[in-house]
């Protein structure tokens, strides 16, 4: 095994692991309710950390577009995404 199938294979194990769980026994009801005003989402936290994965990943390690730019997702979402920070500024209502 090389490093990279061992990087592919932890990753996939941790994605299965942790995010498998969150979607599997919160309910849909609350996965998008912010607990406290300065606290996130569940939803908002997966969201995020998708982001640092597509910066890290693509821009810094494989020197490609984000994915979120590559496909066409900016204006679906509704986001103005930014290279500087692995967040996207929603807004507002």
């Amino acid at each position: 095994m090389d490093a990279r199938e061992f990087f592919l294979e932890r990753h996939r194990n941790l994605h299965t692991a942790v995010f498998g769980q969150i979607l599997e026994r919160v309910p849909q009801e609350q996965f998008r309710v912010r607990p406290h005003p300065e606290l996130n989402s569940l939803a908002w936290v997966l969201w995020h950390v998708a982001r640092c994965e597509d910066v890290s990943v693509n821009r810094v390690v494989a020197d490609r577009p984000q994915v979120v730019h590559e496909g066409g997702w900016d204006p679906t979402l509704l986001a103005k995404p930014t290279d500087e920070v692995c967040d996207i500024a929603f807004p507002i209502e």
